[in-house]
């Protein structure tokens, strides 16, 4: 961008396929969409007319970078205003912030998902070793719950489907999606009514990410602890039937 900062980078060993370029032998043409990273999806994220999408640049110099066998060539460019719209600068820069804070939401909210499900996990596979004590197993029992009602909280967990969405309700990161969605390409600013709805659902998934603190600060350090109070094996090999002989 004109300040030097690095919008977005794609690339041929990218391990990212939504980064992943692959040139062929001759002339190779590239269309950028012109925006910004969006926000931060995880596996089987099903989501009702909500955009990740990160924001349009805004009209202004660039440059890009290319690289290759580490010869790097840049080049200048511009983006343009659209000739049809009768947007400010003043207007682009508050559909600029308004969307950069709205997908930043997002992907703190989605980064505190992809935490719980993996935190369940090694939960789940913890709990197998420890069938017979039970106050293990009501820690573990508590700390999947709160979590639960977190993710639950954030996310509609109960869609498996496009056509699910018509039948459970969104929840918070889905709504403040929404609000991307509707907000075009920075064309015209948002309203005051997207304002107040965006801070009312940031305030509503900052309760949600409150919420998970406690459990990542102190109710996982008491379980972690509670299980070395108990001196339970990290790793448990499974007895060997010995065969009878006649």
């Amino acid at each position: 961008s004109a300040i030097g900062d690095t919008i977005i980078s794609y690339s041929s060993p990218s391990k990212d396929k939504d980064y992943l370029i692959k040139p062929k032998k001759g002339m190779n043409k590239f269309n950028w969409n012109l925006r910004y990273k969006p926000a931060k999806q995880f596996e089987g994220m099903i989501l009702w007319a909500g955009d990740l999408g990160g924001p349009v640049a805004l009209p202004g110099k660039y440059s890009v970078e290319f690289n290759f066998n580490d010869q790097i060539t840049r080049k200048s460019f511009s983006v343009l205003p659209d000739p049809r719209s009768k947007a400010t600068p003043q207007d682009y820069a508050g559909y600029f912030d308004f969307v950069t804070g709205v997908r930043n939401k997002i992907t703190e909210a989605h980064e505190v998902i992809i935490t719980i499900r993996d935190i369940r996990q090694q939960l789940n596979n913890y709990k197998e070793r420890v069938l017979n004590d039970d106050e293990l197993k009501k820690e573990i029992r508590k700390i999947d719950s709160t979590m639960t009602l977190i993710e639950e909280a954030l996310y509609q967990t109960k869609t498996k489907s496009g056509q699910d969405v018509l039948n459970f309700p969104v929840r918070l990161t889905n709504k403040i999606a929404y609000l991307n969605n509707i907000l075009g390409n920075g064309d015209y600013p948002p309203t005051e009514q997207a304002y107040a709805v965006k801070e009312e659902l940031e305030i509503e998934i900052n309760v949600q990410l409150t919420s998970f603190e406690k459990v990542k600060n102190k109710m996982i350090p008491a379980f972690n602890q509670m299980v070395r109070d108990k001196g339970i094996d990290a790793i448990i090999l499974k007895k060997e039937k010995k065969e009878l002989k006649p």
